[in-house]
């Protein structure tokens, strides 16, 4: 099972506002931990957790059944990945403190996609007072 867990959502430091979905997109952070089976797979701090939900939201409506693979704006490396070897799914970063992969299933990062969205547009939507859904259909 994918879990995660992150902390109060806030603007960014070096964001000066949060007028227009690129702004949403990238200057919402909060600490994020990400584990698989309570192994810690990666943990950030001032990670843009919307940026994240967006990627999701655009692999869950564009093909799920593809590798998934999160590039930040804001980091060089993969942060996060589902992928398909022959049959069966695996989980990881390639995050250098990170560099780890974990057998998990289709439906188990589907479900961990649905899940994180949730929670990311309620969570944003109760601390801060802002629909993420224009950012969640932002594409670069």
């Amino acid at each position: 099972m994918i879990t995660f867990h992150f902390t109060r959502p806030h603007q960014d430091s070096e964001t000066s506002r949060l007028k227009d979905p690129l702004d949403v997109l990238l200057g919402v952070v909060a600490e994020a931990r990400f584990l698989i089976d309570d192994h810690l797979l990666l943990a950030l701090p001032d990670f843009p957790i919307v940026e994240l939900a967006a990627q999701l939201d655009y692999w869950l409506r564009h093909g799920s059944d593809r590798d998934f693979s999160y590039e930040s704006a804001e980091a060089e490396d993969e942060l996060l990945w589902f992928r398909r070897v022959d049959d069966r799914w695996f989980a990881g970063s390639d995050l250098p403190e990170a560099r780890t992969k974990h057998q998990t299933t289709r439906a188990a990062a589907r479900e961990f996609a649905r899940r994180y969205i949730d929670r990311v547009r309620d969570a944003v939507k109760r601390e801060m007072r802002i629909d993420v859904a224009p950012a969640l259909r932002y594409r670069k």
